[in-house]
């Protein structure tokens, strides 16, 4: 047995495992499934996950079509509020093709969220967390967020 292969039975044994882990079903409520099932449509991958960085609730990594929620969300009951954020993010993505492009929504966010996205310094950074503070904040938000999902973005 070569040194590779001791390595990889010492940590089988141990409990851990140098290959990717297989995808683990998201525990998503049924009001959440036609969101969820929808961006994978769109050629998105939805993971349950802690984010690289602390303080985070959820991410989208365009790049790799992937989305992360924190699974502390649950906990918070903002779930549906985090998800349908980060896929106003991947509706901008699917608009601007290769990054993420400001929708020019005719709705505002509330003002109780503007600190969340004037933190960041550059307005167009400022633009796209407004439009999906915007959409969180709504009380159709899922509808909405499925429209801009079906106008922006293509089945893969």
């Amino acid at each position: 047995m070569g040194r590779l292969a001791n390595l990889k039975l010492a940590i089988a044994i141990a409990g851990l495992s140098l290959l990717p882990q297989p995808a683990i079903a998201l525990p998503w409520p049924a009001s959440l499934q036609p969101l969820v099932q929808s961006l994978t449509r769109f050629g998105f991958q939805v993971r349950l996950q802690r984010p690289r960085q602390d303080g985070l609730y959820g991410y989208l990594a365009p790049a790799e079509r992937l989305i992360v929620i924190n699974p502390v969300v649950f906990e918070l009951g903002i779930a549906e509020a985090t998800l349908v954020h980060e896929a106003v993010h991947a509706a901008q993505f699917c608009a601007g093709r290769t990054q993420l492009r400001v929708l020019g929504l005719p709705y505002d966010p509330p003002p109780q969220v503007r600190r969340a996205f004037l933190r960041y310094r550059d307005p167009r950074r400022q633009q796209l967390e407004a439009e999906a503070y915007a959409v969180q904040a709504r009380s159709d938000r899922l509808t909405e967020v499925q429209r801009l999902l079906n106008q922006y973005c293509k089945p893969r």
